[in-house]
Formats: structure tokens, C-alpha cells, sequence
């Protein structure tokens, strides 16, 4: 398995983790977790540091069962400003949330876009500087991985947020 696919296994485990995010996809994450690392999340999660976490998954090869990109996540900059409302909070959780989805479908443009606005709204928060991360591993950029994964982890006050922030830093030092 490839750094850039245990990355975007981060990237399942953070979907899982936000308050019902996996249960608006297309598909079940767990299955798709399963078929994508060849095991369950959990396990392939635990297994990570493994040249090999699972046997038997299809890597990005899996990418295809997810469908088509939903419409709202594949709305233009512009587009998406216009659909935010106004409540700083809010559409910072809304865009790093959406920039999630957008990297379980490879959507890597659509994905910065939310990022690099809710950085525009909040640059001091975690969360889109631990999704940026991600986003930049997923990519095979691991310099820049390195770079947002450290500035979340200073930033990060939650100790489960931390532990996850932690395990995206151990594949890049």
C-alpha cells in the first residue's frame, strides 16, 4: 500500500469521525473501507506503519463504486460563497467537512478550494490545516503534508482530534 493510500485511509477514519458525515455517502463506509484496504478500518488503521496494512484490498482501484461527485460538492468557487451563511463557525465546519468528501471522491481542486476558504475564515483553527494535511498526502506531497499536520497539531485542543492529527504525523516524519 502506498503513503498516498494510507493517507486517504486517514481520510475515511476523519469522515467516520465527524458527527454523521459517512452516513450521507452513497455507498457504507465500512464496506468501502474494506474493499479499499482489504480489511476493516479499525484494523487497517492499526496497521498502518505496515509496508502492507491488509491483503487483499484494491487501493484506489475501489475509487469507481463511490459514483458520481454529489452536485453541491462540486460547486465553483463562486458558487459556494454565495451558499454560505454568514456564520464563521459554521461554514468553517461546512468547507473542511466538504473538502473531506471531495477527497474520498479524488476531487483534489475542489477539495483546496474549500480548504484554502475556511483557512480564509479561520486560519488559526486545526481543522482545515489537519484536512490540508491529508489533502497534501493523498497528492504524494508529504513535505507539505508535514508542513499543515504540524501547524494542526499546535493548534488541536481536543485529545481525540490530537490522536488523529498524530497518526497522519507518523506517516510523514
Amino acid at each position: 500500500m502506498s503513503v498516498e493510500e494510507k493517507f486517504y485511509l486517514l481520510v475515511l477514519d476523519e469522515i467516520r469521525s465527524q458527527p454523521d458525515l459517512g452516513t450521507t455517502l452513497p455507498v457504507d463506509l465500512g464496506d468501502f473501507a474494506l474493499k479499499f484496504a482489504g480489511c476493516p478500518l479499525d484494523e487497517a488503521l492499526e496497521r498502518l506503519g505496515e509496508r502492507q496494512p491488509c491483503a487483499g484490498g484494491e487501493g484506489f482501484k475501489a475509487l469507481p463504486a463511490l459514483g458520481p461527485l454529489p452536485p453541491t460538492l462540486d460547486l465553483d468557487p463562486g458558487a459556494l460563497r454565495e451558499r454560505l451563511s454568514l456564520n464563521l463557525e459554521q461554514d468553517y465546519q461546512l468547507l473542511c467537512r466538504e473538502a473531506l468528501l471531495n477527497l474520498l471522491w479524488q476531487n483534489r481542486r475542489n477539495a483546496e478550494e474549500r480548504i484554502n476558504l475556511a483557512k480564509y475564515l479561520r486560519d488559526e483553527w486545526a481543522f482545515a490545516h489537519f484536512v490540508y494535511g491529508l489533502l497534501r498526502g493523498v497528492a504524494g506531497n508529504l513535505g507539505r503534508a508535514h508542513f499543515e499536520l504540524y501547524l494542526a497539531i499546535n493548534r488541536e485542543t481536543f485529545v481525540c482530534a490530537r490522536a488523529r492529527v498524530e497518526r497522519a504525523l507518523d506517516l510523514v516524519r
